[in-house]
């Protein structure tokens, strides 16, 4: 899927590979990427991420545009049991949000992360999300 926006500058395109690739990205040079996993949003952990074009990441992904043209971004995650919620969803919130202000220029409107569930010895399932929001400064 491909997000398309008109704007009195022009009309933004934000491809969904980008997004994976971005998040990707973060996931894997996180210093938390042996305690936080991509997931669906049932629960079931994201282990291949080689091919973007038609990946189960992509499909995880819900991205659109806000009312003022910035992109709203949701995805699920896993968290080792433990570690602190909301200190690791923070750290990689920011550099998501980083990584779409590089690409596009502006930083998201908010970024939703979903625990989608908690890893210990076993799986438990969670229904809980942090949502972050950025300002834009221009």
């Amino acid at each position: 899927m491909t997000l398309t926006k008109k704007t009195d500058l022009g009309t933004v395109t934000l491809s969904d590979n980008i997004i994976a690739e971005i998040l990707s990205d973060v996931f894997q040079e996180a210093s938390y990427s042996n305690r936080i996993w991509l997931s669906t949003r049932r629960g079931r952990m994201i282990t291949k991420m080689l091919y973007l074009s038609d990946s189960e990441l992509k499909r995880s992904i819900d991205c659109t545009f806000d009312e003022q043209g910035r992109v709203r971004l949701r995805f699920s995650v896993i968290v080792q049991f433990g570690i602190s919620i909301r200190r690791v969803t923070r750290i990689i919130a920011d550099r998501v949000a980083e990584r779409i202000e590089e690409a596009l220029g502006f930083p998201p409107s908010v970024i939703t992360i979903e625990i989608a569930g908690v890893r210990s010895r076993q799986m438990a399932r969670r229904n809980t999300k942090v949502v972050y929001r950025y300002d834009h400064h221009g």
